[in-house]
């Protein structure tokens, strides 16, 4: 900024109204300036809140982020357990309908068994027992033809039965080893359900940490929509400030301005009265030494500068 002074030398010609003009003017900028300066101070006072404003904020918005990175992976872990859990059920569903499968076919073939076992009479053992008995009567002992023929007739029934008997072996064989397979089975259905209760609940702890996290996680950000509220509510209150600032250095630049005008008006003045006072002075000079009269050192000095002193007889 420019500050000129209103008085000077050379100026007993003037106009007073000029001068005190100027001093209005010049009044007028240092108290803008000072006003600006008043301005400046107020805005930077708005700038150091907002820097603080946003700092907070961004902390709060980085803690925002990690607790939502954070959030994300437990929900993740707690997906890939819940997952897990629905493909270990899965398994178990279908080692229960295998067992189910195995009840249903050791039914069926107890059913058969019973049936065959009507129709055997006897174990295989005890039937093997009769049919050896009979073997070594036939060919150890002398017995008469009808008694060998009838002999011969329980031979073939109890060869049959012996048949039917080795299929009710074959049948329970079958049934003891579905029972030892349902056993199997039930101890894999426990083994499944043990990890998949363990599974689950860590799931569950997930779960339920993650609510934690997302409750502080809202909190947060609640925190941190307050603070820029706040900022913006700030720019808001800056604004008509450094409208005014604005304004103000353009009312400083037309003050300026007319400061300048001012002193070349005066400067104008100033040398429009020094050259009519130096003519005055020339006349005067050159007056005296026309008549004759004493002139001084100064006059002659004023006498020689002038430009038509050759001129003079």
């Amino acid at each position: 900024m420019r500050r000129r002074s209103a008085t000077g030398a050379g100026g007993a010609g003037l106009k007073m109204a000029e001068p005190e003009r100027l001093d209005q003017i010049a009044g007028d900028f240092e108290g803008k300036v000072n006003t600006l300066k008043g301005l400046f101070a107020e805005e930077e006072k708005f700038w150091a809140e907002i820097k603080y404003l946003k700092a907070e904020r961004n902390k709060l918005n980085l803690a925002v982020s990690d607790l939502s990175n954070n959030g994300k992976r437990l929900r993740s872990e707690r997906d890939k357990l819940n997952e897990k859990v629905a493909s270990l059920k899965q398994k178990r569903s279908e080692i229960i309908e295998n067992i189910k499968l195995l009840r249903s076919q050791i039914k069926d073939t107890s059913v058969e068994k019973k049936s065959l076992t009507k129709d055997a009479g006897s174990a295989s053992g005890k039937i093997m027992f009769k049919l050896n008995k009979i073997l070594n009567q036939l060919l150890g002992e002398d017995i008469t033809l009808d008694r060998e023929q009838k002999l011969f007739e329980d031979a073939i029934s109890l060869s049959q039965k012996l048949d039917i008997a080795a299929k009710v072996d074959e049948l329970h064989s079958s049934i003891l080893s579905n029972y030892t397979e349902i056993a199997a089975r039930e101890g894999e259905i426990n083994a499944l359900s043990d990890t998949i209760r363990s599974i689950a609940k860590e799931a569950e702890e997930k779960h339920i940490e993650s609510i934690k996290v997302y409750a502080e996680l809202d909190e947060i950000r609640k925190q941190s929509d307050e603070l820029h509220k706040k900022l913006l509510d700030k720019y808001e209150e800056l604004r008509p400030i450094r409208d005014n600032i604005t304004a103000l250095k353009d009312e400083i630049k037309l003050t300026e301005d007319k400061m300048d005008t001012a002193y070349t008006n005066m400067a104008k003045a100033r040398e429009v009265s020094a050259s009519k006072k130096r003519a005055e002075r020339i006349s005067e000079a050159k007056e005296k030494f026309k008549t004759g009269k004493r002139i001084s050192f100064d006059d002659f000095k004023t006498i020689i500068s002038s430009e038509d002193v050759l001129s003079q007889p």
